[in-house]
């Protein structure tokens, strides 16, 4: 998504995010985002995507990778019978 996107998303779902750039030559920024009492800063929009999602759905999709990663734990003394 490009910021402008990400901003509008953002906004739809409550929250006030602001980019600031912290590296002109590279291109790099920092985000910001607040809701209420929550705020938070990322260095990637892929990062400020992700928390604001967390939030949104309290973290249902952390708890849902956790328990995934945990089901693919392979046993490998059981592979070598």
């Amino acid at each position: 998504m490009v910021w402008k996107e990400v901003k509008s998303w953002a906004t739809q779902h409550g929250y006030q995010i602001e980019r600031y750039s912290i590296d002109k030559l590279n291109n790099k920024y920092r985000y910001t985002w607040k809701q209420d009492d929550r705020c938070g800063e990322e260095y990637s929009t892929l990062s400020l995507i992700k928390s604001i999602y967390n939030q949104i759905t309290e973290y249902k999709y952390v708890e849902h990778q956790n328990q995934y990663c945990s089901q693919q734990i392979i046993n490998y003394d059981d592979l070598s019978h």
